[in-house]
């Protein structure tokens, strides 16, 4: 299954978490889901951080941007989150 985003810009936690939702209702119908952002031209550190919470556990979600600056901001925010010592 493919979840395409057609916002220029995801800026809100908020939204974030009403994509979330989507998605968890959606992984129950399919065994894996393409989220396309390739129209997405602007990504919040707080949007991205939102969904990597959830990314992080659900494997069965994979993520398509092909925007370049978007794809190295995406990869930026989730590296450094990855780098974070409690």
């Amino acid at each position: 299954m493919k979840i395409e985003l057609s916002k220029k810009a995801l800026v809100f936690r908020d939204d974030a978490r009403k994509l979330i939702k989507l998605l968890k209702k959606n992984l129950k119908k399919s065994k894996i889901i393409y989220l396309d952002l390739s129209k997405v031209e602007f990504l919040s550190r707080s949007f991205i951080d939102e969904l990597l919470n959830f990314l992080t556990k659900e494997k069965k979600v994979k993520v398509i941007i092909r925007n370049t600056s978007v794809r190295r901001f995406f990869n930026k925010v989730k590296e450094e989150k990855t780098n974070i010592k409690y």
